[in-house]
């Protein structure tokens, strides 16, 4: 994990993911107001500052699900979990990202410094504890590699189906509220 590629960096980062900041530019642009020099300089300090407390956010989850993301067909080539990057420069990142996108809210403003902060303290919430709200999660085998199961909540798709005939019933959708 030698890092020293600005690539492993910004993957880390996943710029990609800052497009949706670009809402915080729709008010300006909504009020005509876009080539006011002075709101747009606010403006693209807040995204900026979302962009980064997001970055930072992403950078921390990816190392709680570190063990995970290494068996996952897709994840495992992400830069912690491929080793591009170490657990520790994961951890100076993420913290590099969230001391600037503060530092930038509070130039903002006060107000978006609380805003921003609340957000990224639910970000952090969602990555580092355990969902109170899945009750039961069903996991279908076919990624080849070992999945964490928490006992009593995760039960296995195969298992669940097993001796089950397709003419026994139907399942009631559930709504839920997800991503």
């Amino acid at each position: 994990a030698n890092g020293r590629g600005t690539t492993a960096w910004l993957r880390a980062m996943r710029p990609h993911q800052w497009l949706k900041n670009l809402l915080l530019l729709v008010p300006l642009v909504a009020a005509h107001r876009i080539s006011e020099v002075a709101l747009l300089a606010t403006a693209l300090l807040a995204f900026v500052s979302f962009s980064f407390c997001a970055s930072s956010a992403y950078v921390v989850n990816d190392l709680v699900d570190l063990r995970a993301d290494r068996h996952h067909p897709r994840k495992r080539l992400r830069p912690l979990a491929s080793g591009a990057l170490s657990v520790q420069q994961g951890l100076g990142l993420s913290l590099v990202l969230v001391a600037c996108g503060l530092g930038l809210g509070a130039i903002v403003s006060a107000a978006f410094l609380g805003v921003v902060a609340l957000y990224y303290a639910l970000t952090l919430a969602y990555s580092l504890a355990d969902s109170p709200t899945v009750k039961h999660c069903v996991v279908l085998r076919r990624t080849g590699g070992d999945v964490e199961m928490q006992d009593g909540r995760d039960q296995w798709w195969q298992e669940v189906v097993e001796g089950k005939s397709e003419d026994a019933g139907t399942c009631p959708c559930e709504r839920m509220d997800s991503e």
